[in-house]
C-alpha cells in the first residue's frame, strides 16, 4: 500500500487514525456479534452448501 517503507508518519500512528474514522462499531464485541449473526443466517444462503459460504452460495457476492 505504501511504497516508501520510511514515511513521515508511523504504521502505528496510521493505523490509529484509520481506527478513529471508523467509528464505534468496530469494537472486538462487535465483531464477535457480526460472527455469531453470519453463523445464524448461513442456512437462508439460497443455492448452494448452506454451511460453505463462497461465490457459489448465491447471495451476495461480498458476503462469501
Amino acid at each position: 500500500m505504501y511504497a516508501e517503507p520510511s514515511s513521515s508518519r508511523s504504521a502505528a500512528s496510521r493505523h490509529r487514525d484509520r481506527r478513529r474514522r471508523r467509528g464505534r462499531r468496530h469494537g472486538v464485541r462487535a465483531h464477535a456479534r457480526a460472527r455469531c449473526a453470519r453463523r445464524r443466517h448461513r442456512h437462508d444462503a439460497g443455492p448452494g452448501r448452506p454451511d460453505r459460504r463462497g461465490p457459489a452460495a448465491g447471495g451476495h457476492p461480498a458476503a462469501a
